[in-house]
């Protein structure tokens, strides 16, 4: 049995999945964080026999072949992240899961376990979770519902098309949604925001910790600076990142790569490389200076970008709509799996994303209202005839036969890859 490494950005929900599984699943579970507890990396430092390993755990708490065991923040201790190649060997049948920063992971100097570990990663919450974090069970049956059929009451998309705004304002990451009053949704909403700027607070912490004061200042500069570069919106698209004013005498991507590949790394921020043509391999056709840059949560764009939260709830924010719009459909996107995503730019024609789903090329535009007219999507389905094209926006579903272009609300972007895009639109 291999072992498990769940990472991800800091606040996602690693602590509390990894022990809610061990509630569900075990009879017993025992939690050992090498961060708050740093006297356990000694036990590891000795050797890496995981027979001498589990038998002073067990002098903490008795461990049994059928328990399991959780390593949190392992990579404050690198030797514990090496020993889980020799539980692999030798304890096959042990059930260990680990979490911790990808960064802090990849930064370790000790061998990694390559080919004797399982690694998932872990984004924040996506809408469909979202609900069911509130509570609004019945919301989320009826999103469930509407993917199969792509047919929706006014009441039931107004509704949902309410709640997606509320997700707009408190992003996916646990703590500000836990500090939401779904029956109270505008009077919460200054407490998120309270929330979300102390969780930035503990970012900028993490900077100088995994990458000193130097280098956490140019990362800072970065980080801020993509909330301001994406409302410089072109033609109701963001424009692709640009590297002079960032960050005071650096002007070229080679002066910025460290910082911006550090925060990659960190899951911060999403990197969607522009392509100039459409043709599997759609990376051949993308360079590496050229490419829009994101935050990894939408709630804290809101935040760093100081938008009124009553503002945003209404929809009623001015040039920010149509980037927010992209930043929360390609964090959908990201969430229910569909990866690489990527940009498709020629001449003055842009469409935001183009991603494979179920073994299609899709081109992806992303709307903030009703308004349907597209001139770029229509530019890229004129140039490459795509079987289908999707748009997100803020009407209910339909199908244009003539264009083959499928109208989504923005609200069902987590569930795209369940839609049967093979249905035959002509005969309904």
């Amino acid at each position: 049995m291999k072992k498990l490494i769940i990472s991800g950005a800091r606040q996602v929900g690693k602590t509390f999945i990894l022990k809610k599984f061990g509630e569900t699943e075990f009879n017993e579970f025992h939690y050992f964080n090498f961060e708050s507890d740093k006297k356990l990396s000694g036990i590891f430092d000795v050797d890496l026999n995981p027979l001498r390993i589990i038998s002073e755990l067990s002098v903490i708490r008795k461990i049994n072949p059928l328990d399991l065991i959780i390593f949190d923040e392992i990579q404050a201790c690198p030797s514990a992240l090496t020993t889980l190649k020799y539980f692999s060997e030798a304890l096959p049948n042990q059930a260990i899961v680990c979490a911790g920063s990808l960064l802090g992971i990849e930064l370790s100097d000790k061998p990694f376990p390559v080919g004797k570990v399982n690694h998932l990663n872990l984004y924040p919450l996506s809408f469909k979770e979202f609900l069911g974090g509130i509570g609004d069970g019945a919301a989320l049956e009826q999103l469930s519902r509407i993917h199969s059929e792509l047919i929706v009451s006014d009441f039931i998309h107004e509704h949902l098309s309410k709640r997606f705004r509320s997700y707009c304002v408190t992003g996916g990451l646990p703590k500000p949604i836990l500090s939401f009053d779904s029956y109270d949704e505008l009077g919460s909403f200054e407490n998120v925001r309270q929330v979300q700027r102390d969780l930035v607070k503990d970012y900028h912490s993490d900077f100088s910790k995994h990458s000193g004061k130097a280098n956490a200042v140019h990362i800072r500069g970065i980080f801020e600076n993509i909330p301001a570069q994406l409302s410089r919106e072109v033609d109701g698209s963001t424009s692709k990142f640009k590297f002079s004013g960032v960050l005071p005498n650096k002007k070229s991507f080679s002066d910025l790569m460290n910082p911006i590949e550090w925060l990659v790394t960190a899951n911060l921020i999403q990197k969607v490389k522009i392509a100039n043509l459409i043709q599997p391999p759609v990376a051949s056709f993308t360079k590496e200076n050229i490419f829009k840059l994101y935050l990894f949560d939408t709630g804290l764009l809101g935040s760093f970008l100081d938008l009124a939260p009553p503002l945003l709830y209404l929809q009623d924010y001015g040039i920010t709509k149509g980037f927010f719009a992209e930043n929360i459909i390609l964090q959908e996107l990201t969430a229910c799996g569909i990866s690489p995503i990527y940009s498709w730019a020629n001449n003055h024609a842009e469409v935001e994303f183009i991603a494979n789903i179920n073994g299609k090329i899709i081109p992806i535009e992303v709307k903030s209202s009703r308004n349907l007219r597209a001139k770029s999507l229509l530019s890229y389905i004129k140039r490459y005839s795509p079987e289908i094209a999707i748009r997100f926006y803020s009407g209910k579903p339909q199908f244009d036969k003539k264009l083959r272009i499928l109208n989504l609300p923005l609200y069902l972007a987590g569930e795209v890859a369940k839609i049967d895009l093979n249905r035959s639109w002509e005969q309904e």
